[in-house]
């Protein structure tokens, strides 16, 4: 009989810690207020990139200025104030687990301190410093791709001919985001390890052993879990909203847990075992 997946083994506590004290329903505000902020960042991009109409008086230099702007400003609105909320949402998601009743205002608990701040900060930090070499080759590949289109007549490249080059592009430009996604599966675990006082080096460290040949099992949890947000599509992700992530949240955390505590076992036979061989040799 083929042994059922460590996380599907968690779904039962899972429904009972998002059962527990309204705990889904404060996680789906938690989340809305967490996808407004990132949203909001997302306005102001748009906002800045609206002001086309210069270029109808020859000002194309403000344009650029503009957009620029816009940029710099949304991507400071996501770092300074989205990012540390999702570490919020993330650890109100850990308490929880931990049988706590937590009201929906711990989601600012990063905002409540400068300690406390600089420590969602330098968390956020590192998984930004992590992506930010796949996003930049993700945005070369649609800058290449766009002055392909812009070109094609140039080049004497056909429809067809376009087509197969842009896909060849963009699978070649996705490739780097996807190895991040399966190699990296060792950061799985790294944020209750830094909640627990960690630094965010020494927790990706531990998280990696955690996961150890657990990598495809993990790989295969969150692939499970974007084949649902797909499905869930059809309902304007009201669906995914009210059961996926409550569901993914907590049950990454209990995941993440139980493949800490198995690390810790494992380390403590291991040396038990050496101890037992150093007596042995001593005898």
């Amino acid at each position: 009989m083929k042994k059922k997946k460590l996380w599907k083994q968690l779904l039962p506590r899972a429904r009972e810690v998002i059962g527990q004290d309204q705990n889904r329903i404060r996680l789906i505000g938690a989340f809305l207020l967490t996808a407004l902020a990132f949203a909001v960042g997302g306005l102001i991009l748009l906002a800045f990139s609206s002001f086309e109409v210069l270029n109808w008086y020859g000002a194309k230099a403000a344009v650029l200025v503009l957009r620029w702007t816009g940029a710099a400003l949304a991507c400071a609105f996501w770092f300074f104030l989205a990012m540390p909320l999702w570490y919020g949402l993330k650890r109100m998601t850990g308490r929880m687990c931990d049988g706590e009743v937590i009201p929906l205002e711990e989601l600012f608990v990063p905002f409540s301190s400068k300690r406390e701040y600089k420590k969602a900060l330098r968390f956020t930090s590192g998984v930004v410093l992590r992506l930010i070499g796949p996003v930049l080759l993700c945005a070369a590949g649609v800058a290449g791709i766009v002055l392909l289109y812009f070109n094609r007549a140039e080049l004497g490249l056909t429809v067809s001919a376009f087509g197969w080059l842009t896909a060849a592009i963009a699978f070649v430009c996705s490739l780097p985001v996807i190895l991040v996604s399966v190699l990296e599966q060792g950061g799985f675990c790294y944020l209750p390890l830094y909640r627990s006082g960690r630094s965010y080096k020494e927790a990706r460290k531990e998280s990696a052993r955690a996961v150890g040949r657990s990598k495809g099992e993990v790989f295969g949890f969150r692939m499970n879990h974007l084949f649902w947000v797909l499905l869930t599509m059809g309902t304007l992700w009201i669906a995914a909203v009210i059961w996926l992530v409550p569901r993914y949240l907590v049950l990454q955390e209990l995941y993440a847990r139980t493949l800490l505590e198995r690390q810790a076992e494992r380390a403590e036979e291991t040396q038990g075992k050496e101890v037992l061989c150093g007596r042995d040799e001593h005898e």
